[in-house]
């Protein structure tokens, strides 16, 4: 954010946020590979934010605001930084700050399940380049040609993604019909006067929200989806510990 919800690298390159490349997995290509035992998150070290599916708001809301991206159809997204290329859940080391809530798009990396054009089957594919996998290591992707424990949950894990992501695309849908999404921008002063300011993001204004007709209402609340709201709501409180995380990381720097 800081105008973009998403890396720009990735974006640019028409990648995933955090991939370098996309290969379909591949006993006979991949067999030597395996997951480093002692993994960290520095790949998300400079990702101001990630997307979130609508199953993670209940816990995400405790951590950090959830926001919706400016694009038509934007999936919500986890703030994280208050400027570009900063991710304040992340320190030097790459560990994600302790008890806070780490949102399944990270935890899924560097697996993606995608699916070919025109077909609704998904492929487990990886990131190769990655530093989270290593040649012939004991957490291997195959054994004797064969998915081994580990791969089949990371499948596991990418489909339930792929279902919870399009559950929250309807959810989305629905916001967006109803026009109750606005733009908004966030502009913070740290202690030490750095100003800083985020765009292009959108949040769902309570007073086109509360205007919203009773059938409207009636259905979302059949489909779970007013909770969604105003969990989304709640969760705009958390701009305050940002700004705190913040001030800590520069008193540090």
């Amino acid at each position: 954010m800081a105008d973009a919800p998403t890396g720009t690298q990735a974006k640019q390159q028409g990648l995933p946020l955090f991939f370098n490349q996309v290969e379909v997995l591949n006993p006979q290509r991949h067999a030597a590979l395996a997951v480093r035992e002692q993994g960290t998150f520095a790949f998300a070290a400079k990702a101001n934010s990630v997307p979130l599916n609508a199953m993670e708001f209940g816990l995400g809301s405790h951590c950090f605001p959830i926001v919706f991206s400016k694009e038509q159809r934007g999936l919500p997204v986890a703030v994280l930084g208050l400027q570009a290329g900063e991710n304040l859940f992340v320190d030097q080391a790459g560990r994600w700050e302790r008890r806070q809530y780490v949102p399944a798009y990270v935890r899924r990396f560097p697996f993606i399940a995608l699916a070919p054009k025109g077909s609704k089957e998904y492929a487990l594919c990886i990131d190769p380049s990655s530093d989270l996998f290593e040649p012939k290591g004991e957490r291997t992707l195959f054994k004797d040609g064969q998915p081994t424990e580990l791969t089949k949950k990371a499948l596991e894990f990418c489909q339930i993604y792929q279902t919870q992501q399009e559950a929250t695309r309807q959810f989305v849908d629905a916001v967006e019909k109803q026009g109750i999404l606005v733009p908004r921008a966030a502009k913070v002063a740290l202690r030490s006067g750095t100003p800083r300011t985020l765009t292009g993001f959108r949040v769902i204004d309570e007073a086109k929200l509360n205007a919203l007709g009773d059938n409207v209402f009636l259905e979302w609340r059949r489909r779970g989806w007013i909770q969604l709201v105003y969990t989304h709501l709640s969760s705009q409180g958390c701009w305050a510990a940002l700004v705190d995380r913040a001030n800590r990381r520069e008193a540090e720097a």
